[in-house]
């Protein structure tokens, strides 16, 4: 929870952060909020091995309206080459790290 706080009250971006917190769910949690989409959705394949976006996980449900916000994913101008790599990424699951979110699928899909 600290690392989640101090990340929260300082707005630090992913550029800031250790490399090594990367690893830790709190990091992604602290971000989720003011995080970048494109830095978003390169980490997704991230957060799903953290458990973050299985269903029952409350950071699916704001990565997936993070996803679905196509005004912003517009006004980020996310290049559509990055959502389909994400997209990929998390389907195919080449690790076996996690357990597939449909939800997270279909709004990959929609973006």
């Amino acid at each position: 929870n600290v690392i989640r706080s101090l990340i929260e009250k300082n707005k630090f971006i992913d550029r800031q952060i250790p490399s090594h917190l990367f690893e830790i769910k709190e990091t992604f949690e602290g971000l989720l909020g003011h995080m970048e989409l494109v830095n978003l959705f390169r980490n997704i394949p991230k957060m799903a091995s953290l458990g973050m976006l299985e269903d029952i996980a409350p950071e699916a449900s704001k990565v997936i309206d993070h996803v679905r916000n196509s005004d912003e994913v517009i006004r980020q101008k996310v290049p559509p080459t990055v959502i389909f790599v994400a997209q990929r990424r998390y389907e195919l699951n080449k690790s076996k790290k996690w357990v597939i979110n449909q939800n997270v699928v279909k709004a990959l899909h929609a973006a």
